[in-house]
């Protein structure tokens, strides 16, 4: 296997990665009760990480 194949398959094997959530943490709020915060969050403990996902809940 030479430097150049080594080049290719890095990337790849970094991408094949499925991230799950394991931990949803509440910031800075002081208003909102938290489990309606967490009743609104769209993704669950041990979902795969959506980062579409992951933005609207964000913003929400």
């Amino acid at each position: 296997m030479t430097f150049r194949s080594l080049i290719f398959i890095v990337p790849i094997l970094g991408y094949s990665q499925n991230l799950t959530v394991s931990e949803i943490v509440h910031k800075g709020n002081t208003i909102t009760k938290d489990y309606i915060i967490s009743r609104e969050i769209q993704h669950g403990k041990g979902m795969p990480l959506d980062s579409t996902i992951a933005e609207e809940d964000k913003n929400r």
